[in-house]
C-alpha cells in the first residue's frame, strides 16, 4: 500500500516537474525570438553611423574616420572569412563586435555586407 502510494506521488511529482519544464522552455522560446535581429537591424544599429545606411560611409563620422566604402570593389572581393575577421576584431578605428554580437549575429551580418 505505501509503495503504491509513493509511485502515485512519485508520478504526479514527475508529471508537474514536466509541465513546468514546458512552461519555462515556452517561455525561454518566446524571449530567444524577441532577441533575435535580423542582419539588417544589426547592421542599422552596430554599423550605419559610420558605414551609412546604404553601406557607402558617407555620413559624418564615416568621413571623418575615413571608414570603408562596404559597396566598394575591393570589399565585394573579400571572402565572407576575412570579412567575418574584421567583424569580430576590427580594423582601424572600427572596434571590433567580438563581446558585443553572438557568432550567429556576426555571420548574419558578414552576408548582408557582402550582399550590399
Amino acid at each position: 500500500m505505501k509503495i503504491a502510494v509513493l509511485v502515485a506521488f512519485l508520478a504526479l511529482f514527475i508529471a508537474n516537474v514536466s509541465a513546468i519544464k514546458s512552461r519555462y522552455s515556452l517561455i525561454i522560446d518566446q524571449n530567444q525570438q524577441q532577441k533575435t535581429r535580423t542582419a539588417k537591424e544589426i547592421f542599422m544599429i552596430e554599423c550605419a553611423r559610420c558605414h551609412g545606411g546604404n553601406g557607402r560611409a558617407e555620413t559624418p563620422e564615416g568621413l571623418d574616420l575615413a571608414a570603408t566604402d562596404l559597396t566598394s570593389e575591393r570589399v565585394k572581393k573579400m571572402s565572407r572569412k576575412k570579412i567575418t575577421e574584421v567583424i569580430i576584431n576590427g580594423k582601424g578605428a572600427m572596434p571590433g563586435f567580438r563581446n558585443k554580437l553572438s557568432r550567429k549575429e556576426i555571420a548574419a551580418l558578414a552576408g548582408y555586407i557582402k550582399k550590399l
